[in-house]
This record gives C-alpha cells, structure tokens and sequence, in this order.
C-alpha cells in the first residue's frame, strides 16, 4: 500500500514538473511574439526598405530588403534620418541581390547582414564603415570581390566570410593599411590594388571650404580688376552733370583765348541755340563740346546728331 502510494506521489510530482515545463516554454514563446510584434510595430518602410529609428541624435539602421532590384546602392537617409547601419540578418538568405554599394555615412555592417545571399558576387564598402560582424557574409557562395574605399581596416567578427566562394579576394587602395596583394586579411586573401588614392570621407567639409574660399577670391580678384581698369563712359551712356570745357571763341577780342566754362550738357533744344553776335554754335549731344557744326565732334568722336 504505501508503495502504491509512492508510486502515486511520483507520478503526480512528473505530472506537475511536466505542467511547469509546458507553462515556461509557452510563457517564453508569448515573449517572444510580444518582442517581434513590436519590433514589427515600430518598423518602417521606404522604397523597398524596411528600416527602424533610435537614437540620439536620430539615426536610421536598414532592417530588411523587399525591393525588386539585384544591384544596389543603399540608401542614405531612411524617413528623412542618416543611415548609419545595416542591421542583422537585413539582407539574409535573399537570391534576388548580385551586388551591394554601401554608401558612405554606414558605420557598421551587423551580425548576419548578408548571410547566404547565394547570388551576391561583389561589395563596395566605403571608408566610414569601422565594423564587420560575425557572420556578416557567411555562405555567400557566389562571392568574388570584396572592394574596401577606405584606408584604415574595419574590425571583422568571427566567421564574416566563412564558407564563401574559394576565389573571392578582396582589393583596397596601395596607400592604405590593408595587406598588399597576396598577403591575408582577417582571412580574406588580397587580390589586385585599385587605381587611384584612398579618400578620406572626413575631410569632405575641409575641400568644401577650400572650394569656396577659392571661388570667393576669384570674384573678389575680378571685381578688383573691373574696378582698376574702369574707362571713360562711352557715349552712349549717362554724363555728368558738369563739364569743364575749353571754348574757342572768335571773332572778338579774345580770340585766340581759351576761355573755361562750366555748364551743363545741352539736350536736343539746345543743340543750335543761338549765340551773341548772333552766330549759332552746335554742341555734341553726348559730351556737350562746341563742334561749329561739325557732323562728328573731334572731342569724344560721336557723332553730331543737330
């Protein structure tokens, strides 16, 4: 009897340790449901992005892919924010992708980003990324050039070209710090240099204001040069109010004097406005010398319009 009792005990304990172990798991797959609804709740959308917001100040982190397109560039902003990151598993297990340009101002390329993207056969990753997580492009079987734009190395987690394609080889600059052709990074066998000198994304805002300042000058030198060389108005053109103007006068006493005189310039009623002793004296319509009537004035070389 009581070692039916026993017995009965036993299996009423297992009954309740199974009941407790039903209760933890379930309890843990709500958790985990209530953790991917909200991730899915606060998940935005944007040409054939998927992509969520935090941080401060706000920046974006790319979360999924939808698009239709093989070869991408991503994106630089996401709802108006900088994307700084591509976020785990972001692109895994897609065969749609062929190549990836990841635009300068990401930081970081997450665990697991492009995990067994089967068809994925190059990638740009430019001088502002600093990080490559574990598993990054692991089973990427089709993978053949891995093309790095900046000149210091990015840290790479374990296994974040693990099982790729035996003939991928990675290129950088001749100027940068990464192994020269033939040599080994983190794994990543170095094939060919590419052309040209390792730009510096940071110094975008020191060129932007060299260029200016350049520029600036260049108006300032020019206006300078306008300034300095200026030429008498052509006579086309406004005249002063005063002129000083040497008048041969004849036929009296003076003349063979020059006499001064200051005046305005006539208008058209003026131009044979009549003179003591009576002699008309014609004046240029544009710099307002005497000219006796003749059709060009020998002063300035318009013409006399009487």
């Amino acid at each position: 009897m009581n070692q039916i009792q026993s017995r009965g005990d036993c299996v009423e304990k297992g009954f309740h340790r199974s009941c407790v172990s039903i209760a933890l798991g379930a309890m843990l797959i709500l958790s985990l449901l209530v953790v991917v609804a909200t991730d899915d709740a606060s998940a935005e959308e944007e040409g054939g992005y998927v992509y969520s917001l935090g941080g401060s100040p706000t920046v974006a982190t790319i979360t999924g892919y939808y698009g239709l397109d093989g070869s991408i560039t991503t994106p630089a902003t996401r709802g108006g924010y900088p994307v700084v990151a591509i976020g785990v598993w972001a692109f895994a297990f897609s065969s749609l992708i062929t190549s990836v340009n990841i635009r300068t101002g990401v930081t970081s390329i997450d665990a697991g980003a492009f995990y067994s993207c089967t068809s994925l056969s190059q990638v740009t990753i430019p001088a502002s990324v600093n990080t490559i997580d574990e598993y990054a492009f692991e089973l990427c079987t089709s993978l053949t050039s891995i093309n790095f734009l900046g000149s210091n190395r990015p840290y790479t987690g374990t296994g974040w070209i693990n099982a790729t394609y035996g003939g991928l080889t990675g290129h950088a600059y001749a100027g940068s710090d990464f192994p020269p052709p033939g040599g080994n990074f983190d794994g990543l066998p170095m094939g060919d240099e590419i052309s040209g000198v390792p730009f510096n994304d940071d110094l975008m805002p020191a060129i932007w204001l060299v260029l200016i300042v350049i520029v600036l000058s260049a108006v300032a030198l020019f206006l300078l040069y306008v300034h300095r060389n200026q030429k008498a108005y052509p006579p086309h053109q406004s005249q002063p109010d005063q002129w000083s103007v040497k008048e041969q006068r004849s036929g009296d006493q003076r003349s063979s004097q020059e006499i001064d005189r200051q005046h305005t310039p006539p208008n058209n009623a003026q131009y044979g406005r009549p003179r003591p002793p009576g002699r008309t004296i014609a004046y240029c319509p544009w710099c307002g010398t005497p000219t006796s009537g003749a059709p060009f004035c020998g002063y300035c070389g318009g013409k006399l319009e009487k």
